[in-house]
């Protein structure tokens, strides 16, 4: 009876505190948020758009050494590099170093967010962003790239994660709002393109000339984030509702009673239970803690998820990897067409953001995935038509890749941890991946000096 009149009183408390600290409409505010998501959260996802700016750079040349087997990386008639297999694995793990870094500080970021609030959480990640481009402009040597981007996986979440928090002032609405940043968030795959589009065919730039690209971007994206940080985003919200319902989630597909048992269950392992704190806070306060989470009856569906989203990452990270090594085969160089289709990504993905808000979040990752398997399936095909039908799954697939758990969090648990459980999520991925990255890191720093 207590927990179902304190349920109830959650409830009460929810609705009756609505947060209204928003200086402005807040559709007005979705907007601004969907350009801040679209120009300075998800930088290094367009690497296709990056990987032609380092090889003009002239970064990792000196991997080659003589003896080496020379081949070409072609951007277009006119521009062709020599490189060779060093100097292309370099290039490549760029792509997973900052992935690595983003999804490793996911948790962190979802801490940081969920302790401090949205506006230092943002600024923190807008900040690393900048210094990102800054070090790129002043340093010129090829581990300049390596700093670049791990600023830029280190800024992703700290920068998206607190736009998402939007979704408070938009009740029964939350899904629709996760697809409409998310689709913000997927035309960043536009900006190293848009990048690559001005160092070659704009002004006649030269080989040393990207960090005047580097300053405009600082002058122009970065200043207006800034500006949205300080003015808009707002500062931590002291008054947490406790309620993961479907008052506070807007949806029809969640059972109140798990909510409330995992809000109460995620308070003891950050605060402590407080009738045992005096006796014995120091004795088994972790071991306790660890007790009560892996006691919980929703860790095996939390588990669960959360390897589908490790998967998912790594199916998305291959993709983007050796897309040139997948679409350019025999006669035939399908990458042109792939780019166009990461950049245009962003179309579907309100529409899905829709849908799992009608259905439910969990029917969204599962076609999610299938889009994901039947892509991954297609491409071991040498038709054309299949590797086609591959870049359109991948399409569908990439364009509620990240949201789909976003919403699965919002929809299945309380918002006050948001952040963490997200976090917690997307950062299983990096222990999949981790040796192998450390161990390419420490070995191209060693070839480098």
């Amino acid at each position: 009876m207590t927990n179902k009149a304190d349920e109830e009183i959650s409830e009460m408390k929810y609705e009756n505190e609505q947060m209204n600290d928003l200086k402005i409409n807040r559709w007005i505010v979705l907007v601004i948020y969907s350009i801040v998501a679209s120009i300075g959260t998800f930088v290094h996802g367009g690497f296709s758009g990056w990987q032609p700016i380092i090889y003009k750079s002239g970064a990792f040349s000196e991997l080659c050494k003589q003896g080496d087997v020379i081949e070409s990386f072609k951007v277009d008639e006119n521009n062709i590099y020599e490189t060779c297999g060093n100097r292309d694995a370099a290039v490549n793990n760029l792509f997973t170093i900052s992935f690595f870094v983003h999804f490793f500080l996911s948790s962190i970021s979802g801490y940081v967010l969920d302790t401090f609030g949205e506006r230092v959480c943002f600024l923190w990640g807008q900040s690393i962003l900048a210094l990102g481009f800054i070090l790129l402009s002043i340093i010129k040597h090829s581990y300049a790239w390596y700093a670049f981007f791990v600023c830029l996986g280190i800024s992703a979440d700290l920068s998206f994660i607190p736009l998402l928090k939007i979704s408070k002032y938009f009740n029964k609405k939350e899904s629709l709002v996760f697809g409409i940043l998310g689709s913000a968030r997927s035309t960043g795959f536009g900006i190293g393109l848009l990048l690559k589009i001005a160092f070659f065919y704009t002004f006649n730039f030269k080989t040393n000339d990207f960090y005047i690209l580097c300053i405009f971007y600082l002058l122009t994206c970065s200043l207006f984030s800034f500006m949205v940080g300080l003015f808009i985003v707002p500062k931590k919200y002291n008054k947490v509702s406790k309620i993961g319902s479907e008052i506070a989630t807007g949806s029809s597909h969640t059972d109140k009673k798990p909510k409330v048992d995992m809000i109460n269950d995620i308070d003891k392992i950050e605060m402590g239970n407080k009738n045992n704190n005096l006796s014995n806070s120091n004795k088994d306060g972790l071991f306790e803690k660890i007790k009560l989470l892996w006691g919980h009856k929703k860790k095996w569906e939390y588990l669960i998820t959360t390897f589908i989203c490790s998967s998912s990452m790594i199916k998305f990270d291959y993709f983007m990897k050796t897309n040139r090594s997948i679409f350019i085969w025999n006669n035939n160089d399908l990458t042109t067409i792939f780019s166009i289709a990461t950049i245009l990504s962003f179309i579907p993905t309100p529409l899905f953001g829709y849908l799992a808000g009608k259905f439910g979040s969990v029917y969204s990752i599962i076609t999610n995935n299938t889009f994901g398997s039947l892509a991954y399936l297609l491409i071991l095909f040498d038709s054309v038509y299949c590797r086609m039908a591959a870049i359109f799954l991948f399409f569908l697939y990439i364009s509620f890749l990240f949201s789909c758990f976003y919403c699965y969090v919002d929809e299945k648990y309380s918002k006050e941890h948001f952040g963490k459980l997200c976090g917690i999520m997307f950062a299983k991925y990096i222990y999949i991946k981790s040796q192998v990255t450390m161990n390419y890191i420490c070995t191209s720093f060693i070839n480098i000096c």
